[in-house]
Parts: C-alpha cells; sequence; structure tokens
C-alpha cells in the first residue's frame, strides 16, 4: 500500500481537512498512530519519507517508522555527522558539513 503527499511542499502535512459532525470542514492535526496505524494488520510497518533540498545549499531527509500497535522511530539524514563521529572516533565538529 503506497500514501502520497499532495501537500505543495511535498511533504507530509500536519493537518488533514475532516467532516465533522455538523458536515463542516475542520482541520485536525494528522498523527499516523491516529489516523493510520489502528488499521495496520499486526506485523505490519508503515515507512514514511520525505527528501528535499534547500535553495540547493543542501539536502534534507527525513523518515520514520510506525507498527501496528503506534510505536516508532526515526531518522534524519543529518544523523549521519554523529554516526560518523563515533564510528571513526573523531569530534562531530571536526566533520565538514555537507553544504555551500
Amino acid at each position: 500500500m503506497c500514501f502520497l503527499s499532495d501537500d505543495e511542499y511535498g511533504s507530509w502535512p500536519s493537518y488533514v481537512c475532516v467532516e465533522n459532525e455538523q458536515g463542516e470542514e475542520e482541520e485536525v492535526e494528522f498523527d499516523p498512530t491516529v489516523h493510520i496505524c489502528p488499521f495496520m494488520e499486526d506485523g505490519e510497518v508503515l515507512i514514511m519519507m520525505t527528501a528535499g533540498a534547500e535553495k540547493l545549499r543542501y539536502i534534507t531527509g527525513h523518515a520514520e517508522a510506525y507498527n501496528s500497535e503506534g510505536k516508532w522511530v526515526s531518522v534524519f539524514i543529518e544523523d549521519i555527522y554523529e554516526k560518523a563521529a563515533k564510528k571513526f572516533g573523531v569530534a562531530k565538529s571536526s566533520i565538514t558539513a555537507c553544504e555551500y
């Protein structure tokens, strides 16, 4: 199954429009643990990813994984700096940022 965002910026919306009991549209905060996870089968995992660029200065990326119980984990592409520092035994501040 695939869920696609139609947000003009290409990322997951933080709000969705729903019809309330009076038949009027209202915005509610979008939360995968509320709006998707309860409908997942046991053992299923939902992965949500977003990527982009800030005026071509640097690349951004973020991913989240959810299970049917609403537990989740996330990672940002910027996490590589801390992981590299730990793996190679250097200070994170000594690693040149991948941007101009």
